[in-house]
């Protein structure tokens, strides 16, 4: 053996870069940003995902495990300790009481994973956070790590927000006398005030997610080297144009990779179960069904429940509807059970209390 070869032997092996992924504990965050973790796997890293795991959360991994992605590692772990509630905590059913409750719990429990990981010998390179959860980008920063954020929306919904909380163009104040108004954004057609109502802007209740919003842009200009955001070129141009001028965009879009069950080493048996969704769409006439899903963030009462139901009923189609375990929770058993009941009209309809959307859209 030559000296050269002999010292390369004796060399130690060198560490893969760890890219640390921070999730927002709601599922339609979680999603995205678990696919770019996967593409920066296949890259050649070491990537580890964590979140504040709650019930419904559906994950292509239980925590702790690992998967070989391309040339790369994609393993979860979940934040724990620091006085965060388990997973099972029904606590964390309400999104409010869960996104204040992680703020507060968050960035220790932060702090001692990356120092688990570093003693490890799997030291973090790289914190890449999403939507509210800016308290983990002032972590990185506290600690000396590069940080990202991934903006999971359209470049165009991040223009708006960044110009409305920079006073970059004039937003009318949200009265009726002011409906008339529409709104100037570099690179976006002229938005009428029907437009922006639906946006956290206007929308009423909502303080605590505008504040957090506000948090996220500030660090997207104070903290964060780098903004990706869930869009490529060719389907905001102007949008994008107008926008980078103020905000160091990297477009990582779009992040619509087929269904996560399919991932090679997947062990989390939810991801297969599909409460008969997939089956249950097969037996249903081509372009028939009504779907009908808020999200992670949205909260109905037993007012609207009933309403969602009637308009289920009313329009003669088969439908599909996801109810969240915590919105079930929330509203009295005996009316619930006479809603879905009178709703879902034998085999008609069907309820479940989630699906993989992208599966079903793909139906």
């Amino acid at each position: 053996m030559s000296p050269e070869s002999a010292a390369a032997a004796a060399a130690p092996a060198v560490a893969q870069p760890q890219v640390l992924l921070v999730s927002s504990p709601f599922q339609s965050h979680v999603t995205p940003l678990l696919r770019l973790g996967r593409r920066l796997a296949a890259k050649g890293l070491r990537v580890t995902f964590t979140t504040a795991l709650r019930d419904g959360i559906r994950l292509s991994l239980d925590d702790g495990d690992g998967v070989g992605v391309g040339g790369g590692v994609l393993r979860v772990e979940r934040l724990r300790g620091g006085g965060m509630w388990e997973p099972d905590d029904p606590r964390l059913r309400v999104p409010g009481d869960t996104a204040r409750h992680v703020e507060a719990t968050g960035p220790a429990a932060l702090k001692e994973l990356i120092r688990r990981e570093a003693e490890a010998g799997r030291p973090v390179a790289c914190v890449v956070a999403n939507a509210f959860v800016s308290w983990a980008i002032r972590v990185a920063g506290d600690m000396g790590l590069p940080c990202a954020i991934l903006w999971i929306q359209s470049c165009a919904v991040l223009s708006v927000y960044y110009h409305y909380v920079y006073s970059l163009a004039a937003f009318p104040s949200g009265d009726e006398a002011d409906s008339s108004c529409a709104v100037v954004i570099p690179g976006l057609p002229e938005l009428a005030m029907d437009e922006l109502r639906p946006l956290l802007i206007y929308a009423s209740g909502q303080d605590m997610w505008r504040q957090m919003l506000v948090g996220d842009l500030g660090s997207m200009t104070e903290k964060a080297p780098w903004v990706f955001v869930n869009t490529f070129d060719e389907l905001e141009h102007e949008a994008i144009a107008g926008l980078c001028k103020h905000i160091p965009l990297v477009l990582v879009g779009p992040l619509i990779d087929p269904d996560d069950g399919n991932v090679e080493g997947s062990s989390t048996a939810d991801v297969d179960v599909d409460d008969g969704c997939t089956a249950w769409l097969d037996a249903q006439p081509r372009r028939s069904v009504v779907f009908v899903a808020f999200g992670s963030l949205v909260d109905i009462g037993h007012d609207e429940v009933v309403e969602i139901a009637e308009g289920l009923a009313s329009t003669g189609r088969p439908f599909l509807w996801v109810l969240r375990d915590g919105n079930r929770a929330l509203l009295p058993e005996d009316a619930l059970d006479g809603v879905l009941q009178a709703a879902a009209c034998g085999d008609r309809g069907k309820v479940v209390p989630w699906c993989a959307q992208g599966r079903v859209l793909a139906h």
